[in-house]
């Protein structure tokens, strides 16, 4: 069975050494943390962490969820991660004098230690609840790709999986794992978007509870996180290349299938918005009012066409670049699954994974167009066009060890370990990856 795959026990056992890894530290320099806005936070022993800006409000919030509701506060417009820590935080509570044991001390030379101190010290159960979220993200994420790849429970296929398995872990985003943040959705949600695809075009979308189980999944996750939008096109778009060839009545079925997807997808949300309102009167998005995400384009458009244009062609050139250093394991391992077939003369056929491809350059190409429209480009967020290329790279790993000789397989298995290994140990000690 999938559940006992040898590949999902060599995967937790290198996240709970990646976890202890990322605990030493803390992960950025003192004098780095106004630049990187983080807040170092110092344990006993060698250990510490780096909490994000944004931590200390999100403790609160899950301590106390009806502070969504306060004027102007930020995750008013993104509740549903803060909603999901609040409902993990009361069986946590026994942990809080957590912080006691551990000796917590911040570094006077954060940009707010009272406030980071007094988080630190108030909310350890909340703390707790969004590292065991971001755990079973991660899980999630690495079933995913479990799905794409469909391994056997042989050391080879295992070997490759695992190692794609390494570069979904070595990132940026992972190495903020003990901060409460929400970016780890830029990997999650992308390899959710290949394995929604390939259903798709299996034709999932004929069956009714799954229609109702991924517009629900869309939904609840568009409430935590705007990119959870790109699954419905995910989905939609392949189903709809495929009811070309479908008699009517078939396509009828498959069309009402969709609407409930596109319907659940926007009414967790709308609800949340009627609801705010009522509650208080008005709507707080921290995205529009303080950063102009996606009206940035109104604005553009009102300069003309032309400009709006060139702003979208440049802000997708900088997001790709930033992807493309990213990405650079992911490369590596995929010229690697075919030049090495090459020496033991054999031409790999990539058939077998030619919808995988096609799915994740998909997913890809969606999370680029929705960060470019976006507007706000950073490299945290252009990883969500990565996990799509890891599913490329491992799929045609697997399928490569299935078609030469097992001492070229070694050889295959040995090298993708060796370059997620790499790329692993230069994000745990590089402080500023």
């Amino acid at each position: 069975m999938e559940l006992r795959h040898p590949a999902r026990f060599w995967f937790f056992g290198v996240l709970f050494i990646m976890l202890v890894a990322f605990l030493i530290g803390p992960p950025i320099p003192d004098d780095k943390q106004v630049a990187n806005c983080v807040y170092n936070v110092r344990l006993k022993g060698p250990f510490g962490i780096s909490l994000v800006c944004d931590s200390p409000e999100f403790m609160r919030l899950a301590t106390h969820p009806t502070a969504l509701l306060e004027p102007e506060n930020s995750r008013q417009s993104r509740p549903g991660l803060v909603l999901a820590a609040a409902l993990l935080t009361p069986p946590l509570s026994p942990l809080r004098g957590l912080t006691r044991y551990f000796g917590v001390r911040v570094e006077l030379g954060s940009m707010n230690p009272g406030k980071v101190s007094n988080a630190v010290a108030s909310y350890p159960p909340a703390f707790v609840a969004y590292l065991l979220l971001d755990i079973v993200f991660l899980a999630a994420a690495f079933g995913c790709l479990m799905k794409i790849c469909k391994p056997a429970a042989t050391p080879l296929e295992t070997t490759i999986v695992v190692a794609a398995g390494l570069l979904l872990l070595a990132n940026h985003t992972v190495k903020f794992i003990w901060s409460p943040h929400t970016q780890i959705f830029n990997l999650l949600v992308p390899m959710l978007g290949v394995v929604a695809a390939l259903q798709a075009w299996s034709d999932r979308l004929r069956d009714r509870r799954y229609a109702l189980a991924m517009g629900a999944i869309i939904g609840v996750g568009f409430t935590a996180y705007p990119l959870f939008a790109v699954l419905a096109p995910c989905i939609a778009l392949p189903a709809l290349v495929r009811m070309r060839r479908l008699p009517w009545q078939e396509v009828r079925v498959r069309l009402a299938n969709l609407a409930i997807v596109l319907t659940l997808s926007v009414l967790p949300y709308a609800a949340w918005f009627v609801f705010v309102r009522l509650k208080t009167g008005g709507f707080y998005s921290a995205e529009v009012a303080e950063y102009g995400l996606v009206v940035w384009m109104r604005d553009a458009w009102g300069h003309g066409a032309g400009t709006l244009a060139t702003a979208l062609v440049q802000k997708l050139g900088r997001l790709l670049g930033f992807a493309a250093t990213q990405a650079i394991g992911v490369a590596l391992i995929f010229a690697w699954v075919l030049a090495v077939p090459m020496f033991g003369g054999v031409r790999v056929q990539l058939r077998p994974v030619l919808q995988v491809i096609g799915a994740a350059l998909l997913v890809s190409a969606l999370a680029a167009a929705f960060y470019t429209s976006v507007g706000l480009i950073e490299s945290r967020l252009a990883y969500a066009t990565v996990p799509p290329l890891i599913a490329i790279a491992a799929a045609a790993g697997v399928t490569s060890a299935r078609q030469i000789s097992p001492r070229y397989g070694c050889l295959l298995a040995a090298g993708c370990l060796a370059i997620a290994v790499a790329q692993t140990l230069v994000t745990v000690i590089n402080s500023n990856a």
